[in-house]
């Protein structure tokens, strides 16, 4: 399981490492009293460098669930005398604490599981939902295990009638490897898609812009991203990690087409970093064979308009491609999101529609998911044939089968 944990991304070695001295820590904490409720409790320490070395990976409110659980299950652990006869703490306070704690010890178990629960589905929401979770771990035999490892120590510390010290070592191997497992999860398999991108090279990649992190989720700036997870999911496929080009991504076939469907992980102003390393990755030498999906200011919410080549339009995202990819032949599949409204600047493009536009941005990801697979099936001309102008003027209706009806 170490071996398979070991090769988890490019610098895995050094997460192992930072996970273990979190660990050490735990266990020095608990040794330094060397009361029960001390090893349970500090064992929730190794959920710091769980959250600090993924932070990039899952988001801060991924990390910031992960240290509310570990914090909650410290407390409750600290408190927790009579359920498993564990003692007190021996340490300097410890008494104090014993005292303020302990009485509320029924309150504080409802308080522990219902943050245990909430950093489930953070992690959950993290790697992409609950089919990619299972994607991912059953993918990822190493970390597979240590979730194994960590239910079944749960169970026995809840179920097996086990108190003092037993427990004690018994419930910190379950917050231990739930936390480990956590990490992991969020980033568990870079290396399958190592090994996809030394495959044949790819005719074409087609790029969605957003920023990275669960506090991005569903904003004007990310729908692009949403339109690639639309596409990926149409395919039958998940986006995986892919460390070395800094971006999530899936080699699908379409016909007798190979194309590269990603996100880049890095933040907007740096996207041409992601591009750049994914066209190298795929031997993607030429503009023309980017496909690059953004959000547009200059249309009207829910509007596209498909086009090759031009300016930057001081998007921040396709300056940086063109700086780094040196060309501007790339396609651009734009989506509009509307001028932000007087005094809102940038923030504009940060925030969520609301409720009474989500439909229509949920419809604008479906019709631009249909105007890219049309570029790969049919080319760009056709393409912007059917989605241009028309599409700008005119109320559209998506219909599944991939065609759009123009009202």
């Amino acid at each position: 399981s170490i071996q398979h944990l070991t090769f988890v991304s490019d610098c895995s070695p050094a997460y192992l490492w930072i996970h273990l001295f979190g660990c050490c820590g735990g266990f020095m904490g608990a040794a330094w009293s060397l009361t029960p409720n001390d090893l349970a409790a500090f064992s929730n320490l190794v959920a710091l460098p769980a959250a600090a070395s993924h932070l990039r990976f899952g988001g801060p409110l991924w990390a910031l669930c992960l240290v509310l659980a570990a914090a909650a299950s410290f407390a409750y652990h600290g408190a927790e005398t009579v359920r498993h006869d564990l003692g007190s703490h021996d340490m300097p306070g410890a008494q104090w604490a014993h005292e303020v704690l302990t009485p509320h010890e029924d309150l504080l178990l409802r308080v522990d599981r219902a943050c245990a629960v909430l950093a489930g589905a953070a992690t959950t929401a993290a790697s992409g939902g609950p089919r990619h979770l299972v994607s991912r771990l059953l993918r990822r035999r190493g970390v597979l295990s240590l979730v194994m490892v960590g239910l079944a120590a749960l169970l026995a510390s809840d179920f097996a009638g086990i108190t003092g010290w037993c427990y004690a070592v018994v419930h910190s191997a379950w917050h231990v490897a739930a936390f480990l497992s956590a990490g992991f999860i969020v980033q568990a398999d870079g290396d399958d898609y190592d090994e996809v991108s030394a495959a044949a090279p790819a005719d074409l990649l087609v790029v969605g812009l957003g920023n990275p992190g669960m506090q991005y989720v569903g904003t004007r700036h990310n729908i692009g991203a949403d339109v690639i997870e639309k596409l990926a999911h149409r395919a039958g496929a998940s986006l995986s990690p892919a460390p070395r080009e800094h971006a999530r991504a899936v080699r699908v076939q379409r016909g007798t087409l190979t194309i590269v469907f990603a996100k880049p992980d890095t933040y907007m102003n740096r996207s041409g970093r992601s591009v750049a390393a994914l066209c190298q990755a795929h031997s993607i030498n030429e503009g023309a064979r980017i496909v690059v999906v953004h959000d547009e200011l200059d249309l009207p919410p829910g509007r596209l308009k498909l086009k090759q080549g031009g300016g930057e339009a001081g998007h921040n995202g396709l300056r940086s491609i063109v700086q780094h990819v040196q060309s501007t032949d790339f396609v651009r599949v734009r989506i509009g999101v509307g001028k932000p409204p007087k005094g809102q600047g940038p923030d504009w493009v940060l925030s969520r529609p609301d409720p009474e536009q989500a439909n229509d941005f949920e419809a604008a990801v479906e019709l631009a998911a249909d105007a890219v697979e049309m570029i790969l099936d049919h080319g760009l001309e056709k393409a912007m044939g059917a989605f241009n102008g028309k599409v700008t003027e005119q109320k559209v209706r998506v219909c599944h089968g991939g065609d759009a009806l123009f009202l």
